[in-house]
Order: C-alpha cells, then structure tokens, then sequence
C-alpha cells in the first residue's frame, strides 16, 4: 500500500508540476511494471541490474547525484524546477567540474546507440551536459524542457545524429563542433551559442532567443531567432556563412555576412524599423498580428523568440495537467479509488 501511495504522489508532482508529496524518490518503469527507488545516488541505480536499456526513471522533487558517466539508453524525467541534478558528488577525483556525461558503450559492438524516447525531460541540471560518442554514433537524442549551464561534445570518430534541443535553457553555452552532425533546436533560451570552424551546417535554430554568437564560425539556419549581440571576435570574419536566415532579429549594425553563401528573408538589424541584411534599408511594415504570428512577439507583447510560441520554453513535463484529484481507500475491499480529472497539455 505505502508503495501505491508513492507511485501516485511522485505521478501528482510530475504532472502538476506543484509541490510532490514525496521527494528524493525514483521510480523505474520498466516492460509495463514500476518498481520505486528511495534515496538520491542516480548515478548507482542506473548502472545497477535494476536499470535496462529503454526504461524510464521518474524522478520526485528533490536533488539527486550523478558522478560518472551514463552508458545505457535511459529516459530521465523530473518535475520541472523542483527535480535538481548535481553531476558531482563527494567522488570529487571522478566528475569535479560538474558534468553529467552521456557516453556510447565499448561492448556494443560499435552499433549506434539509437534513442526511442527523450534522454532527459523536465529536470534542472546544476552543472553542464557532455556528450561523448566515443564507440559508436549516438542517434536520436531529445533532450526536453530541461535547464543547464552548458553543452558541448567531445570525440573525433563518431558522432551525435538527429540530435534535438527542445523548450529549454542554456545558461551559459551550447558548443557546436562537427561531432555533430545534425541538430534541431527549438523554443529555446541560450546565452551564448559557439561554434568550431568545422562546425556541421546542418544546425537550425526555430523560435529561440540568443544571448550572444560567440564566434564568426557558426553555419546552419536561424528561423524566428533573435540575437542580442554579436561578440567582437565573431564579427570579424564573415559571422553568416552558409546560413539560411528567415525572420530573424539581429540585434546588432554593420553586419559582415556571405550574401554569396547565405540566404536571407525578411531579417532586420538593430530595431523593427532598422536595417535589413541584405543591405537594403527600409521601414519594417509587418502588423503587430504578423508580429505575433511569426514569433516576434509574445501574447503578453513581449520580443520574443520563445516566449510568442505555442510550446515556448518551460521546465513542465509535456503531460497533461490534473486540474482536481480525490484519493479514498475502501477498508473492506481493500481498494484505492482513485479520481481525476485532466487537462490538456
């Protein structure tokens, strides 16, 4: 009974999003059977005999470690804010600079590993993400809904493919290198975004907002995108080349862009009113409807980039939301009834 019990409060938290009954508790979801975890080692439940490819981990509120890297194919979902991963622990000498690390396997046989489900959904990661397709590819990779300080992908052989970043955070950067062969990143808040001169092009930013590009080398495509600033160093090379830019915000003057190698459609330096890219200078005429409608503009009037998007950034699960619930417990049947009643996501 008292598991039942956790089962439904952990379950309450993550779709409300409210505070958990429980904390620092994991559930694993395994073939259809859910069995619960009490305390915070994340790090030794997964590489224990209880965690298997495909399963997936419920996290409660609470904070939970992780000092080495994760080798197996796992989805780990958290309650948004609340549910805080500390890639370090007191094993210092073995994860010190605070990184959670997703490593390909030796005994694979060199097979990629191929996601089925998001590798990490609704959690707040106290450090930075590191990727290392070091024995093989690693294909499908979702990361959703989650808050970080950065990214980056290390390894010369193989690489992250049909990799996706969506509704999230990046509170410090995302590194781009060409062991990244393709990548989405959609609805997204990033303070600095970097890339290696070798950097794939098959990189498209939609509906984010930018801090700052850091470095004249990035390729790929900026779609409903605003960029604050450009950094000095990135503008002195051409900072555009082979970009598609389309509904775009730069929010800096005197561009140094490829017009040879980089498409462009209505982008716009400085202010709505300002300049456009392709050296022309007339006044922005698009109505404050196709401001919104585009991703300008948020509801609430703001400039945008995420926040005018239907599935703009947030730390909720993408479930749908318990609006009211009743639990009862009949003493003769011994049964649980349970009510709820739910709304869309």
């Amino acid at each position: 009974m008292k598991k039942i019990f956790l089962i439904l409060a952990c379950l309450a938290g993550i779709t409300t999003g409210a505070m958990a009954l429980s904390t620092d508790v994991i559930l694993v979801h395994h073939q259809g059977t859910v069995t619960t975890h009490t305390g915070t080692n994340l790090y030794a439940l997964i590489n224990s005999d209880n965690v298997e490819n495909g399963d997936t981990l419920f996290l409660c509120e609470g904070t939970f470690t992780c000092y080495g890297p994760i080798i197996k194919m796992v989805t780990i979902r958290g309650t948004g804010e609340k549910t805080i991963i500390k890639p370090s622990s007191n094993t210092s000498t073995y994860n010190p600079n605070g990184i959670l690390q997703l490593q390909s396997k030796y005994d694979t046989g060199y097979n990629s590993m191929d996601f089925k489900a998001p590798f990490l959904e609704s959690l707040t990661i106290d450090g930075s993400l590191n990727f290392s397709p070091n024995y093989s590819d690693i294909r499908n990779l979702t990361i959703r809904a989650c808050k970080f300080k950065s990214l980056s992908v290390n390894w010369d052989y193989y690489s992250l493919v049909n990799f996706q970043i969506d509704r999230c955070q990046i509170t410090e950067e995302l590194k781009l290198g060409r062991q990244i062969s393709s990548l989405i990143v959609n609805n997204s808040k990033i303070e600095t975004l970097s890339a290696e001169n070798n950097s794939s092009a098959n990189i498209n930013l939609v509906n984010c907002n930018i801090h700052s590009i850091g470095s004249p080398y990035f390729r790929g495509g900026l779609i409903n995108c605003i960029v604050d600033t450009l950094a000095e160093n990135a503008n002195a090379n051409p900072a555009f080349s082979q970009c598609v830019l389309i509904n775009t915000l730069v929010n800096a003057s005197n561009l140094n862009i490829d017009q040879e190698s980089t498409t462009v459609e209505h982008c716009y330096v400085e202010t709505l009113d300002g300049e456009l890219l392709d050296g022309e200078t007339q006044e922005c005429t698009l109505s404050t409807e196709e401001l919104l409608s585009r991703g300008y503009v948020g509801n609430d009037g703001t400039v945008v980039g995420i926040y005018g998007s239907t599935t703009a950034f947030t730390l909720r699960p993408g479930v749908p939301s318990v609006a009211s619930s009743t639990v009862t417990l009949d003493p003769d049947k011994r049964l649980l009834n349970v009510k709820m009643t739910l709304t869309a996501k």
